[in-house]
C-alpha cells in the first residue's frame, strides 16, 4: 500500500560527525561587516530552531536584525555539515568524518511509527535501536546476476553490485507507536565515507493501494554556460526527484484520504508507493520514494475504490 509519512522535529542528542568552526549567533560581536558568517542554532525570541546548524552571511556592515528573520541582511548559505542530514533537503548530505560510519542519536517531540533515510550514499548497511532494546536492520547491498552474450563484462568491470540509496523501518513494537523514543541510528560506510541527505522520523497513514503505473522522474538542475568564444561547460546543479501515481482507496475512506492530501497540500512529506508492509525489504524500489511537496490530487467517486491521482515534487 501507498503510505506518507509525515515528520516529526528531533532533537539531536548526539553524533559521531565533526562540528563546523563557525561563529554562533550568541557570541557574536556586535560589529559585523560584509561576508561574515555565523552559524544559528536558536531561533529570534531563543527557541531552538527547527534545522540547527544553518550559516548565514552578512550582506552588508553593521546589520540589525536577526539571520532568519532578516533576509534582506543575510543570506542563507546551508546548514553545517553535522546538521545536513536534517535540514529538509535531499541534496545537502551529512559527509562522515575520513571513511566513517555516522552515529547519531535523536529523540523525536512526539509519537512516531516510521524510521526513513533518503539521499544516503556509500551505505553498506543501516541500523536502528529503538529505546535501547528493539532493533532493526537492513542492508543495502545489491548484487546483480549478469545474463547475455555480454555478461562478462560485469566481471571485467566490477559493476556487479550497487548499493539502495534509501532505508524505511515500521518501528511499531506494541499497539501503540512509541512516544518521544531514543533512536539510534548507525549508517555503515561501504568503501568511501557513508552520506545522509534526510532523516525521516514520524507517524504515518496508510492510504491504498498503488497503481502500476506509477512514473518517476529525475530533474536535473544542470546548465551548460558559454563563453564569449562559445565554448560551452557543464555546471553541475543539484537534481530532485518527482513521482506522479495513483492510489486507489476504498471509496467508503475517500473522504478521510483526500482530506489528509489536502491538508498537507506544498508541505514536506515522506511518500513511498512501494507495496507490502515489509518497508524494509531488499526488494523495494528507490525511486517510488520521494521527500517533497504534494502539488496536486485529485479524483473521482468509482464502484468500491476510487482513484485519486497525485503529483509530488521531491525537495532540493
Amino acid at each position: 500500500m501507498g503510505h506518507m509519512v509525515i515528520e516529526q522535529k528531533l532533537t539531536l542528542n548526539s553524533s559521531n560527525v565533526s562540528d563546523d568552526a563557525s561563529m554562533e549567533w550568541k557570541d557574536l560581536p556586535g560589529a559585523v561587516t560584509a561576508g561574515d558568517q555565523v552559524q544559528v542554532n536558536f531561533e529570534s525570541d531563543g527557541t531552538t530552531a527547527r534545522f540547527p546548524g544553518e550559516i548565514y552571511e552578512a550582506i552588508s556592515d553593521n546589520v540589525t536584525g536577526y539571520p532568519p528573520a532578516s533576509p534582506s541582511e543575510w543570506l542563507f548559505i546551508g546548514a553545517i555539515n553535522k546538521h545536513r542530514m536534517f535540514d529538509g533537503r535531499n541534496n545537502s548530505r551529512t559527509v562522515a568524518d575520513s571513511g566513517e560510519d555516522i552515529t547519531i542519536s535523536v529523540t523525536p517531540e512526539g509519537r512516531c511509527k516510521f524510521v526513513y533515510f533518503i539521499g544516503l550514499r556509500n551505505v553498506r548497511k543501516v541500523d536502528v535501536t529503538i529505546n535501547g532494546t528493539d532493533d532493526f536492520s537492513a542492508d543495502l547491498l545489491i548484487s546483480y546476476t549478469a545474463i547475455g552474450w555480454y555478461s562478462w563484462l560485469f566481471d571485467i568491470k566490477a559493476v556487479d553490485r550497487a548499493y539502495r540509496r534509501s532505508a524505511g523501518f515500521y518501528i511499531v513494537t506494541g499497539v501503540t507507536p512509541p512516544y518521544q523514543p531514543t533512536i539510534t541510528i548507525t549508517l555503515y560506510s561501504s568503501d568511501k565515507p557513508a552520506e545522509c541527505g534526510q532523516v525521516i522520523v514520524g507517524t504515518g497513514f496508510y492510504l491504498g493501494d498503488t497503481e502500476w503505473g506509477v512514473e518517476p522522474e529525475l530533474r536535473d538542475y544542470s546548465t551548460y554556460e558559454a563563453d564569449v568564444f562559445g565554448n560551452r561547460t557543464l555546471v553541475p546543479r543539484q537534481t530532485t526527484r518527482n513521482v506522479r501515481g495513483t492510489l486507489w482507496v476504498p471509496t467508503n475512506d475517500y473522504d478521510r484520504v483526500y482530506q489528509i492530501f489536502e491538508s498537507r497540500m506544498n508541505a514536506l512529506a515522506l511518500y513511498d508507493f512501494n507495496n507490502g508492509d515489509d518497508i524494509s525489504a531488499s526488494d523495494v524500489k528507490d525511486s517510488l520514494r520521494v521527500y517533497g511537496k504534494l502539488t496536486s490530487a485529485s479524483g473521482g467517486l468509482q464502484y468500491s475504490k476510487t482513484p485519486i491521482n497525485l503529483q509530488i515534487e521531491g525537495n532540493d
